[in-house]
């Protein structure tokens, strides 16, 4: 029998040295534009907010973005998280060590509890987790040199033994939901918490700020939405 593992991760752009200048200093002007002045107009104008575009794309991909939060629930356990700027975790290898070393003595104590020999499957439970979550932390896993203990199963389909896409389960394949639409549409009522109105695009300006305890929270409040979204579709 496998373990449920209700998962959901935040990210963040680009965080080596200098890499905002070196979008910077990638961004061009329109083709059309040949007088220096013109050009030098545009860019003076236009640059900054060109290259914070190209920026904070980095925070979608694996190959230069980062993850600063973590948060699980196995079975009906309780919502945990792993927050960067807490608890002294400053950095996205530790972050990962610990999340595997944790998942790990969480499986390992479940495994116990119902007396069974060997430990069972996880089979991983997030909304567009198929798209985002489990690349994205197979990918830093192999940058930060972080062996996972437990399948990430990236090129998994929606439907099979490991993973189960809330997303996937109510738009489709190729169908697109947002995960508050569809706890709404499904009259699931959510707690108040400090992390009611924020959305993703909200988190790394939140960890400019020092608002790790922010960010936490709403990592650990997705986990708890799509916990519940997944026993209404399997109608548990």
């Amino acid at each position: 029998m496998s373990i449920k593992n209700y998962f959901d991760m935040e990210t963040i752009p680009d965080q080596r040295e200098g890499a905002f200048e070196r979008y910077l200093d990638q961004v061009k002007p329109p083709a059309n534009y040949k007088k220096q002045e013109t050009i030098d107009k545009w860019m003076l104008e236009n640059a900054e907010a060109e290259a914070e575009k190209d920026y904070l794309k980095t925070g979608l991909t694996g190959l230069h973005g980062e993850i600063c939060s973590v948060s699980w629930a196995l079975d009906d356990g309780e919502v945990k998280s792993l927050t960067r700027g807490l608890d002294g975790c400053h950095s996205e290898a530790r972050l990962l060590d610990w999340f595997w070393d944790d998942l790990t003595a969480d499986v390992r104590k479940l495994t116990k509890a119902r007396e069974q020999s060997d430990w069972a499957k996880l089979e991983w439970i997030g909304h567009n987790v198929i798209d985002f979550d489990l690349r994205f932390l197979k990918q830093r896993s192999i940058v930060n040199g972080i062996k996972p203990p437990f399948l990430v199963p990236a090129d998994a389909r929606h439907g099979g033994d490991w993973v189960f896409d809330t997303m996937k389960e109510w738009a489709g394949w190729r169908g697109y939901v947002k995960q508050d639409e569809l706890v709404e549409a499904l009259g699931i009522e959510v707690p108040d918490t400090i992390a009611q109105d924020i959305d993703g695009s909200m988190v790394w300006d939140l960890f400019k700020a020092g608002e790790f305890e922010t960010i936490a929270e709403y990592n650990r409040l997705d986990v708890w939405k799509v916990r519940e979204l997944h026993k209404r579709m399997v109608f548990a």
